[in-house]
């Protein structure tokens, strides 16, 4: 009988996203309890810190006084310590060198100070290249010592030379990669892949197909649940995409073309560390990569601006006498310039994919988790931690469709994106989610997951002070500023404080508002029907706002909420 595996996996289930971890670690670095965790009482504050910082919503806890949310901290702790944002506990009756327990190590102080995408993601490659499996603080695993990373380059390399495709599917990570290890022989892992891939092909009925492999797999070769397993390979997919040597495209990842020597250079020199010493303070530090040799950063920067010179941009730049410091700033402006790029491609293709962004206003509107696509047929998910960055990218991403932007499409976001434009996180507080510049108006954008009395309390002020920066940032352009207003649900009182158009500024002059409180439903009806009959415009948004705003005067809250609908499907019938 075969022995069963424990699966292995990269972050925390609980903390799926890892670009979180930043805001985490900023907010546990400007605090008090930096150094200072080692009690429960002190697990509790930082665990009401997170959540008065906006990194986590602790639902639950309506009394701190009175209340637990400790483990809020422990879920943390656990993804941090494991690939060695902070000290591990454990680590330090190894070698007591190594700081205090809890305290955020000199890799992270760099994640910190990262100013841009590309800089973090730069950050995780090095901590998860350094990172190994069992170790002195993950001893739990009956492999020999490997570097998972490294494990799933070089099977997505065999699967390149045998098929020219290095793809591999979240499915095929769960059920042959976090299962296996580097004592396996590589080309078994890959010839399982190809024939489960040519199986599932035949099969009518792929989801069924899919359902039955897992729940074999989960009962044969290891003793966790296979919804279990599948929210690891979640997991692992997040993590593995954060080091930017991944692309995505649906429910695959491939080698990500920039990356494509760097992934080569750490597949043929990479080397399991043994020393617990050693490793740790690999960890503590971080893993060395090709860029960090002049020569090889001198290549990659030639090779990225040979890409921009392909696509009509290119940037003089004079490498002599430069240092290693000074060729890899370049290098990160260079791939800051390829992202802006990818980002007006990703724009100019929303015209076509707007029964995509409508599936994702519905799947939103109904909190559904997994659903389909229109384009591909295939399912993709989303987590309740991430409906707020991807209910704002997916607006943008209607706006973008709409078309007709004076602006390039990052400056119409407040919020941060990858290299495969998909949302780290929602816009940060003190000012709106998104701004959309047109011909004659400009619109100003702001969605909420909020409802009810909470509404309300969070967006009134916020939303109505950001439109009147707007307002009175384009009077000398002679454009009109509409606030657009989105939740699923106007709460009454919310749609009452934007009845009142007006707010007095600093100087007490008076900034008139015009802002429109739409639930997503309707905006969702609105977009599609534009593009149901083929007039994506955004002037017609402006003519029904105007409509909306006319009539505010006419109703109270509750019945201006009415006339909104009303209004909406109006027009809609008029086009």
């Amino acid at each position: 009988m075969q022995n069963k595996r424990r699966p292995w996996y990269l972050g925390n289930t609980t903390v799926r996203n890892p670009y979180r971890l930043k805001d985490w670690l900023a907010a546990l670095v400007g605090s008090f309890l930096h150094w200072n965790l080692d009690s429960k009482q002190n697990e509790q504050w930082f665990a009401q810190l997170l959540h008065e910082s906006w990194v986590v919503d602790v639902k639950r806890i309506e009394d701190w006084n009175n209340s637990d949310s400790s483990d809020v901290w422990r879920k943390w702790r656990a993804a941090l310590s494991q690939l060695w944002f902070i000290v591990h506990k454990d680590a330090l009756l190894i070698d007591p060198s190594l700081w205090k327990a809890n305290t955020i190590t000199p890799n992270w102080q760099r994640l910190l100070s990262a100013g841009s995408v590309v800089w973090i993601q730069e950050c995780f490659l090095r901590s998860l290249l350094a990172y190994q499996i069992p170790s002195p603080i993950e001893d739990h695993y009956e492999y020999s010592q490997f570097s998972p990373l490294v494990h799933i380059l070089k099977i997505m390399n065999k699967l390149e030379t045998s098929t020219w495709f290095s793809a591999i599917s979240k499915s095929e990570i769960w059920l042959f990669v976090q299962l296996s290890s580097s004592d396996d022989n590589l080309e078994e892992i890959v010839d399982s892949i190809l024939k489960y891939r040519v199986e599932r092909a035949l099969s009518p009925n792929k989801k069924r197909f899919d359902t039955e492999v897992y729940k074999s797999i989960a009962t044969e070769k290891t003793n966790v649940q296979y919804e279990t397993l599948k929210d690891y390979a979640d997991s692992n997919l997040r993590y593995l995409k954060v080091t930017w040597l991944f692309s995505s495209n649906g429910r695959w990842i491939r080698f990500q073309e920039e990356k494509i020597k760097t992934i080569w250079y750490i597949i043929e020199n990479h080397k399991p560390v043994h020393d617990d010493k050693q490793y740790l303070h690999a960890l503590f530090e971080w893993a060395d990569l090709p860029t960090d040799n002049l020569d090889n950063a001198l290549s990659i920067v030639q090779e990225l601006n040979e890409k921009l010179i392909e696509k009509w941009y290119n940037e003089s730049f004079d490498v002599k006498d430069k240092n290693i410091k000074d060729i890899n700033n370049l290098r990160y402006n260079l791939e800051e310039q390829l992202l802006g790029i990818r980002e007006e491609e990703f724009a100019k293709n929303q015209v076509d994919l707007w029964k995509d962004i409508v599936a994702y206003m519905d799947a939103i509107a109904e909190r559904k988790k997994i659903f389909e696509l229109p384009s591909t047929w295939e399912d993709v998910s989303m987590n309740t931690e991430e409906l707020p960055a991807y209910f704002e990218w997916t607006l943008r991403r209607a706006f973008l469709a709409i078309n007709h932007l004076e602006i390039h499409p990052s400056k119409a976001r407040r919020f941060s994106i990858d290299w495969d434009i998909l949302p780290i996180s929602h816009a940060p507080g003190g000012g709106a989610d998104c701004i959309f510049v047109f011909n004659n108006f400009v619109i100003i954008l702001e969605v909420t997951l909020t409802e009810s009395s909470r509404q309300e309390a969070a967006e009134w002020e916020p939303v109505r002070r950001h439109v009147a920066k707007y307002v009175e940032d384009y009077e000398q352009q002679w454009k009109r500023v509409y606030g657009l207003f989105i939740a699923n649900k106007i709460d009454s009182n919310t749609a009452e404080t934007f009845r009142y158009g007006v707010r007095y500024n600093k100087d007490d002059d008076k900034v008139p508002l015009n802002i429109v409180p739409f639930t997503l439903r309707t905006f969702r009806d609105f977009f599609e029907g534009l593009f149901l009959v083929k007039m994506n415009h955004p002037n017609h948004l402006a003519s029904l706002m105007d409509m909306c705003i006319l009539d505010r005067n006419k109703y109270d809250a509750p019945g201006w909420k009415n006339s909104i609908i009303n209004s909406t499907e109006t027009y809609l019938k008029s086009l």
